[in-house]
């Protein structure tokens, strides 16, 4: 079975690369947390344009 390494957060603040399963469940037992995911950037707007103007059909 594969790990993915995961960051967690030491009650200091200092966050820690964590490679295996056993050194991940030592660390959370002395305090470590899971570092939160990063928040998803903001969704870009549409660039808004003016509305073209009506073509006029009328001649006169």
């Amino acid at each position: 079975m594969a790990f993915t390494p995961i960051r967690l957060v030491s009650p200091d603040g200092v966050s820690v690369l964590v490679g295996n399963a056993t050194d991940r469940e030592t660390l959370l037992g002395r305090g470590y947390t899971p570092e939160p995911a990063p928040k998803p950037a903001p969704a870009r707007e549409p660039e808004r344009r003016p509305a073209p103007k009506p073509v006029d059909t009328k001649t006169k």
